[in-house]
Parts: C-alpha cells; sequence; structure tokens
C-alpha cells in the first residue's frame, strides 16, 4: 500500500516544528550565538521566555524530541504517532483560540488556528487513517 501524500505533508511538518523548537531552546539555554538573531522576528516571544530561560529551553528541548519522535513514527505510519499528532495540532489550535480569547494577535492567533485545524483534517483522512498501522518492519 502505497503512503498518501498527507503523510508526508504531516511528518515534513513536524519534523520542522521540532527543529525550531530545538532552535529555539538551543538559544534559550545558549544565549549570545547567532541563534539570538531569530528573536529579532518575535520579541514579544523574547519578553515572555527570556526571565525564565533555563527552564523555557530545556521544555522545548523535550518538546523537540516528543514532536521529532511523533514525525518519526507518522511517516511509519505508527498508531501511536497519529494520537500524538493530533493531540499536538489540537493543543495547538486550542492555544490559539485561547491566545485569541486573552487578546492575542488577531492574525498570528487566527492564521495557527487554522494551519493546525488544517493538519487535523488531513489526519482524519480516510486515505491517512487506513494507512495508519499499515507498515510492517
Amino acid at each position: 500500500m502505497r503512503k498518501p501524500a498527507a503523510i508526508h505533508w504531516v511528518a515534513t511538518f513536524l519534523w520542522l516544528a521540532a527543529g525550531i523548537a530545538f532552535a529555539v531552546g538551543v538559544s534559550l539555554q545558549f544565549p549570545g550565538t547567532v541563534l539570538d538573531r531569530m528573536w529579532r522576528l518575535n520579541p514579544p516571544a523574547y519578553a515572555t521566555f527570556h526571565p525564565a530561560a533555563r527552564l523555557a529551553g530545556g521544555a522545548l528541548f523535550a518538546l523537540s524530541l516528543a514532536v521529532g519522535a511523533t514525525a518519526g513514527g507518522f511517516s511509519r505510519c505508527r498508531p501511536w504517532a497519529w494520537w500524538a499528532a493530533a493531540a499536538i495540532f489540537a493543543t495547538s489550535a486550542a492555544g490559539d483560540l485561547c491566545s485569541l480569547a486573552a487578546g492575542g494577535g488577531l492574525f498570528r492567533t487566527i492564521s495557527g488556528a487554522a494551519i493546525s485545524t488544517a493538519f487535523l483534517l488531513l489526519l482524519f483522512r480516510r486515505d491517512v487513517r487506513d494507512s495508519i498501522g499499515s507498515e510492517r518492519r
């Protein structure tokens, strides 16, 4: 059985998210590197993370590991990874909606929730669900 393209898209997005979480974690754990430049893209996030940089950096390393494991498992059509990916995207969408309710930026929160919801819709496609658990190695 050939894997649907949606599996590749979801896994790729999860790998990218894991890489970003890792880079942000490195930046927080080891300030003064070239990675500090990325904070220019989102100064409010820096203001939020900086006071607890060590703790936040460690949490982002853990998040990176969990999301990376989910990406690897999902690309191999493991059932546990489908559930983990669904939890990741549902949590992200819920967080964006809570941020909107708390007065977060309209475009950022709506677009984040829309992207997470789009990935949830990909997860629930019949061809994706039928592929989960089909690969044995």
